[in-house]
């Protein structure tokens, strides 16, 4: 697990969760992460050991799924495709150019 993906989910969540604080994207698990940590924890009923092993983050994701799809339903988030879109990206490679 990457932290600046926790980091992320975290942030998504809390503009849905008013118990989440918001966090910076950072790659650090810094002290502002550990109390979105400690407090998604606590939303879910989980045990609140402030570190994120699989069960707190099996559940961060699928809460952020959910969210994800009212997103996209939304229009506020695109649509990634689930597998490989059939186009190499290389360097240099720019939206708009690849085809």
């Amino acid at each position: 697990i990457r932290v600046e993906q926790l980091q992320f989910l975290l942030e998504v969540l809390s503009q849905f969760i008013d118990q989440i604080p918001r966090v910076e994207i950072n790659g650090f698990f810094d002290p502002a992460t550990k109390r979105a940590v400690d407090a998604f924890q606590q939303w879910a009923g989980l045990e609140q050991t402030g570190q994120v092993g699989d069960v707190t983050w099996n559940r961060i994701y699928d809460e952020y799924e959910g969210v994800r799809d009212v997103l996209i339903a939304q229009g506020a988030l695109p649509a990634l495709p689930g597998q490989f879109p059939g186009t190499d990206l290389t360097p240099g490679s720019r939206d708009g150019e690849v085809t």
